[in-house]
């Protein structure tokens, strides 16, 4: 109950509320005011009350409290401002339920929000045909965070890794290995020159983009002694689709390449998935034949016989929205309409087509399943979801949506509304992070978006790399705690995963190495310090800190009573969380638990050197935080260390 206060005193309310007002039908809505002086939390339900019956909102508010009466674990109620009901927690009470939570052992910190309801999460799903950059990497850690706190909160979670294997992407790559096998040209990279296949792949494909944009700009300066590189595109991406030939082996392979590339680099994060979803397998298992089939049995759904889309089968939005082409004039099906074929397989409303393979074992153990492979296993069941969330860019937003509106548009409403795009912000590099990679721009800029057909970008393992290269170098004069490589590695994932976690995900992200790593203020850093504070402190007291039912929680000063106030608020964290697919709402919450934690080390005696009820009382709450702060960084995916 302490995790669930604001529930607890809305159902109180509600029930004061129904005796007192039996007629009416209001809303109570438990709110945090923004300072603790106003109350720990606060109700205005006195408003839609008076103005209903016309009455005084302070009468209401007095009429309300007297019917309220005594609550546990609230110390006091006041009335306030314009009928206010502000409640004020009794903390030495909610400290002792706190030590109950601890010595009960359990898990979920605040009970669970859901008994089981399906969730897909579908992340990372980069390109298969070079290195993954940062930009990529803010995917794949959204993904995984917003899938830990589901996990968390009771939800099955299923997470899935789409591979766009069949794409231009990977028909640029072949084309540039052809262009080097063939030698038609003599300017391309060497592969000599390189110790990671990702990385080769990464300059080869910007290398033939290049040559592709000139072609593109410029048709009429292709001769008759020059190769028709957009022609040749066009032919291999047309084996990919109809996956015959040596263009599709091919394509295969670099996939297959560059998946496991991708996977290894997201384990050293961390990241991990439960199966990989090939759109060849969405091809050859005749998804979208089932999917059209349903699409014109509904009236949205048209052919045009004239006007811009002439030739097209469209989805009609009506004068506010341009019309969606599902199939071009020449027949040819447009990226939405494969999409709204998977998402109906997701979503379990058509019948599986798939075969399953083992694609791996991961470095945590868990077994990585495939819809395309060499290793068959019976079948499972990844699909059949209540709810789907996306981590897709946002310039991918209006696509995302006509999937979603297409499932409403053939009956299934419900799914629609269950249908959430996590449309993230770009990832750019700062100034100085440009500098210090050494990557040359030619524009003057504070920042640098990342393209790969450009080849500007921080390559995901580099950064790794980079980071902890920088935290040994920075710490290699210290003699109390000479830093090792490993847990220079711990610091470097903590504050990489944080650092793509803390803004709000709809927001352009602005990467930096310097404030990444930064041991003060909002960084993963900062978390992990805290948390490692607080063991210290534990190992330093002896014996292990008895946890004694009988402790006394009197004379709790105000720092004391603020980190209470704040441990107590992580179910709501999580809730939030939840509520808006915004892993950032947890990382609020974990940071300012870090903050309030500081701020009561600081304001407090040596805990070590007191004595008594006060020196338990003490390390019970360091130990509380403990818990609280291990749990939560472990939903982040931040590494916990027991010295920095």
């Amino acid at each position: 109950m302490i995790f669930k206060l604001k529930e607890y005193l809305q159902s109180k309310v509600l029930d004061v509320v129904k005796q007192s007002f039996s007629q009416l039908e209001v809303p109570v809505e438990i709110t945090i005011p923004p300072k603790r002086t106003f109350g720990d939390y606060s109700t205005n339900v006195t408003l839609p009350i008076a103005k209903k019956t016309g009455s005084n909102t302070r009468d209401v508010a007095k009429q309300l409290v007297s019917g309220l009466g005594e609550i546990d674990l609230i110390e006091r109620i006041e009335i306030a401002g314009n009928g206010f009901i502000n409640f004020f927690l009794d903390y030495e009470v909610i400290a002792g339920k706190l030590l109950e939570e601890l010595l009960r052992c359990t898990d979920s910190l605040g009970g669970m929000i859901t008994d089981g309801q399906r969730v897909i999460v579908e992340h990372t799903s980069v390109n298969p045909n070079k290195a993954m950059h940062v930009g990529h990497l803010r995917n794949s850690v959204l993904g995984d965070a917003l899938s830990s706190v589901l996990k968390h909160a009771g939800y099955d979670v299923v997470i899935q890794n789409y591979i766009d294997n069949t794409g231009v992407q990977v028909a640029d790559v072949i084309l540039a290995l052809l262009a080097i096998k063939k030698e038609w040209y003599n300017d391309h990279p060497k592969e000599e020159d390189y110790d990671k296949r990702d990385y080769y792949y990464w300059d080869i494909y910007s290398w033939m983009a290049k040559k592709l944009g000139v072609q593109r700009d410029d048709p009429g300066s292709v001769s008759e002694t020059d190769i028709d590189l957009v022609a040749k595109e066009k032919e291999i991406i047309h084996a990919l689709e109809n996956q015959e030939g040596e263009y599709f082996e091919m394509g295969q392979s670099i996939a297959s390449e560059m998946v496991n590339a991708h996977l290894a680099t997201n384990s050293r994060l961390g990241i991990y998935y439960d199966i990989l979803v090939w759109e060849s397998s969405i091809i050859k298992a005749k998804l979208w034949e089932t999917a059209l089939e349903l699409l014109k049995k509904s009236d949205r759904f048209v052919f045009k016989e004239s006007g811009d889309n002439e030739g097209c089968w469209v989805l009609e939005y009506g004068s506010d929205r341009e019309d969606k082409i599902f199939i071009r004039s020449d027949g040819t099906t447009v990226y939405v309409a494969k999409d709204f074929a998977f998402h109906l397989w997701k979503f379990g409303l058509v019948e599986d087509p798939f075969k399953y393979f083992i694609w791996s074992t991961q470095t945590n153990g868990k077994k990585l399943y495939s819809t395309f492979g060499k290793e068959s296993v019976d079948a499972i069941d990844p699909a059949n979801a209540d709810e789907i969330i996306n981590v897709i860019g946002g310039e991918q937003k209006y696509e995302q949506t006509a999937v979603a509106n297409a499932l409403g548009c053939t009956g299934h409403a419900e799914q629609e509304s269950n249908y959430h795009h996590l449309a993230y912000g770009s990832v750019s590099l700062s100034r100085e992070t440009i500098e210090a990679l050494g990557i040359e721009v030619t524009e003057d800029r504070k920042s640098y978006p990342m393209s790969g057909r450009k080849g500007i970008g921080i390559k995901v393992d580099d950064l790794i790399d980079r980071m902890i290269q920088k935290i040994m170098e920075d710490r290699k004069d210290e003699k109390e705690f000479k830093i090792d490589e490993e847990t220079a590695k711990q610091i470097a994932i903590g504050a990489i995963r944080y650092f793509m976690l803390k803004v709000r995900y709809s927001r352009e992200l602005v990467f930096d190495f310097d404030q990444a790593l930064q041991t003060n203020g909002n960084t993963g850093v900062y978390l992990q310090y805290s948390l490692a504070r607080a063991q210290n402190i534990l190992k330093k007291s002896g014996d292990d800190v008895e946890l004694d039912r009988d402790t006394k929680f009197n004379d709790l000063s105000e720092h004391e009573t603020a980190l209470i106030n704040q441990m107590i608020k992580f179910h709501y964290a999580i809730k939030n969380t939840v509520d808006s697919n915004d892993p950032s709402f947890f990382a609020d919450y974990v940071y300012n638990l870090a903050t309030v934690f500081s701020s009561f080390y600081n304001n407090s005696p040596n805990i070590i050197k007191t004595v008594g009820d006060e020196r338990k009382r003490l390390l019970i709450i360091v130990k509380i935080f403990t818990n609280i702060m291990t749990k939560s960084l472990d939903i982040l995916g931040i590494p916990t260390l027991s010295r920095m």
